[in-house]
């Protein structure tokens, strides 16, 4: 189903995918369902003065449309929306929509990428609620004070469906972070029959659906789910994003919230709660990674809750769904169903995905492929995908195409590109390389991604040559840029990636370096230096190495790891000695002086420099450039034998 009529307007969306919450065809589908008293925000209860009407919400768009400009017809760029407070999201969402706006959301929250976000040209304005940033601060415009002189609330007017209001990133294969506009069709249509299908509207005893959301509001998915499905079915939602489990629980009981949407880490992160600390909900929903089976067993003997998990993507939007809880029996308390006239057990049942309302799939070698009102309209039809599934149900195969085959529900068997979910965000393989290429000092990089267990369900590891530095100088380095969940935990420096002759590297070779089992290095590598110095008997010079896994730089220091002086001393007592072997046991140090740190994957010189029968000198060297200098004196007498 498409909406490409030019004509239509959210308004009229409606009585196309939502019949139950159909109002009048002139009527902005948002706050239709709510009175003027009705609630859109909450927050804690120790928050004073949280809570917002829909009456008050539209005082506040109108105060922030009051000092936007309107955006010219043929100007391109885009507002940024950075706001960490839901109902400042919402306002600035609303009210730059209703100037004419398109509203630039960003792929994640790291400082770096929004500034680098806000200072690229496309942005005219950031409108935001932090100190961080520049620009229109939502703070003094929306502070409690300000109802001291009110603004008359705004009616909203309906938004054309095939205009564009946001723009959205997600990681593509190249490891650029991927713009994706999105029309109020497509938004709007979705939330409407997610609001629809789920039950979210205001039911006929008046309850209304009250949403905390651990997911951030900038994230489609969090933008859906936890602010226009609220806005159009009467429903209000929490201001704020907990994520600790305790936090999490808190919100839910001060707020009396009904909704819970969240992603499988953070569900997975419930478990240290008690039993039954948890109230009970009428939806808790799940998405961006599949829910693990014992997470989903976890919630349901503790809390009773089962999970109703949402498939889609920002290209895509949503696809299918399914109920993640421990399945029923059968009537006859067997242990299997009927389904397209064959037994299939109830695990494999209960992993079957359903698609929404209005979305029709289909399928070519496996992958899946989309059509629906959630689609770009001048996007291709049906979608290809990126991911890969073998339908549970046929209905029908079309005759003459035997691998295009239309079908009901099906099981989800993962991706078919570089892009993977872990802890429910989304990245590229390429873009963690990318990031890790950009430090000072990296000279080569690698990715790969392995299957884990638990919420996280893959887990990145990487190769880097990087003379110097620390896996945990790189990962701050990372963190800059990327959410912490896709950082690789398990990060190996060497010399050189196992590339193949003709320059490739293979998943297996990067894998096979990484499960390699670290020896415990104790010593730096030294080997005789060919030079002048080598026919001078007085004379001796040493090519060293300082290994990574040198066994004396862990904890020497965390973050920044030197080689200790006392190492280095100890190697030149040892190539002294076997150099002059009837210096003797070592006496004393004199004029020992550490110039500059020695990091690991470093490449030096050792000089000895025999002064006297019983006094050699030595010196480390890298380039041109002393690292570290002393005196040796000794006994002149043999040393014993270890």
């Amino acid at each position: 189903m498409g909406l490409a009529n030019r004509s239509l307007t959210v308004a009229g969306l409606a009585p196309i995918v939502a019949p139950s919450l159909a109002r009048s065809p002139t009527l902005s589908p948002i706050l239709a369902h709510h009175e003027p008293e009705s609630l859109v925000a909450f927050g804690l209860e120790a928050r004073s003065g949280a809570e917002r009407t829909a009456e008050r919400l539209r005082s506040d768009i109108a105060r922030v449309v009051a000092v936007l400009p309107e955006c010219a017809p043929d100007d391109p760029r885009e507002i940024l929306c950075v706001a960490s407070d839901r109902y400042h999201f919402a306002v600035a969402l609303l009210a730059a929509w209703q100037r004419g706006h398109r509203v630039a959301l960003p792929p994640n929250a790291q400082p770096e990428l929004l500034r680098a976000v806000a200072d690229d040209r496309s942005i005219s304005l950031v409108i935001h609620d932090t100190d961080e940033m520049s620009g229109l601060d939502l703070r003094p415009l929306l502070a409690e004070e300000i109802r001291a002189t009110p603004a008359e609330p705004l009616a909203l007017a309906p938004l054309p469906a095939l205009r564009k209001l946001v723009t959205v990133w997600t990681s593509g294969s190249t490891g650029e972070h991927q713009r994706h506009s999105k029309t109020a069709g497509q938004l709007f249509a979705e939330a409407l029959t997610l609001a629809e299908h789920f039950g979210l509207a205001v039911g006929s005893d008046g309850e209304r659906a009250r949403v905390v959301a651990t997911v951030p509001s900038h994230h489609i998915y969090g933008l859906l789910f936890s602010v226009l499905v609220p806005l159009v079915s009467g429903g209000a939602f929490s201001r704020e994003t907990p994520l600790h489990a305790v936090v999490v629980r808190a919100t839910l009981m001060a707020t009396h919230a009904n909704v819970l949407v969240s992603v499988p880490a953070h569900l997975r992160a419930l478990r240290i709660l008690d039993p039954g600390q948890l109230p009970a909900l009428s939806r808790v929903f799940s998405s961006g990674a599949p829910l693990p089976p014992e997470t989903a067993k976890m919630l349901r003997a503790r809390f009773d809750l089962a999970v109703t998990e949402v498939l889609g993507s920002t290209e895509t939007g949503g696809i299918a769904w399914r109920v993640s809880e421990p399945a029923l029996t059968t009537a006859s308390g067997g242990g299997e169903v009927e389904e397209g006239g064959q037994a299939v057990s109830e695990r494999d049942a209960a992993a079957h995905w359903t698609p929404l309302p209005h979305v029709q799939i289909s399928a070519v070698e496996g992958r899946l492929l989309v059509d629906s009102p959630f689609l770009p309209p001048d996007g291709p039809r049906p979608w290809p995908t990126a991911d890969r599934i073998e339908f549970a149900t046929q209905e029908h195969t079309r005759p003459g195409s035997a691998r295009h085959q239309l079908r009901h529900q099906f099981r989800h068997l993962g991706r078919v590109d570089g892009v993977v979910k872990i802890g429910a965000k989304r990245v590229a393989i390429a873009e963690i390389e990318r990031r890790l290429l950009e430090i000072a000092g990296v000279e080569d990089a690698a990715v790969a991604v392995i299957e884990v267990g638990g919420a996280r369900g893959h887990e990145p590891v990487a190769l880097v040559v990087g003379p110097g530095l620390s896996p945990e100088h790189l990962r701050a380095e990372l963190r800059r840029w990327l959410d912490p969940v896709v950082i690789p935990r398990r990060m190996r420096l060497v010399d050189a990636l196992p590339r193949e002759p003709n320059g490739k590297l293979t998943r297996r070779a990067i894998l096979a370096e990484i499960e390699q089992p670290k020896p415990r290095v104790l010593e730096l590598d030294c080997r005789s230096a060919p030079s002048a110095e080598a026919s001078d008997p007085t004379r001796a010079a040493f090519e060293v190495y300082v290994p990574r896994d040198l066994y004396s730089l862990r904890g020497h220091f965390r973050g920044a790891p030197i080689v200790p002086g006392v190492v280095q001393l100890e190697l030149a007592r040892a190539q002294a000695l076997a150099r002059w072997p009837e210096l003797g046991a070592l006496r004393w140090v004199r004029r020992l002086k550490f110039l500059r740190p020695l990091g690991p994957g470093e490449h030096l010189r050792l000089i000895l420099d025999r002064r006297a029968p019983d006094r050699v000198e030595f010196s480390f060297v890298c380039a041109d450039e002393r690292v570290s200098v002393g005196s040796l004196s000794f006994s002149a007498t043999p040393a014993p034998q270890e």
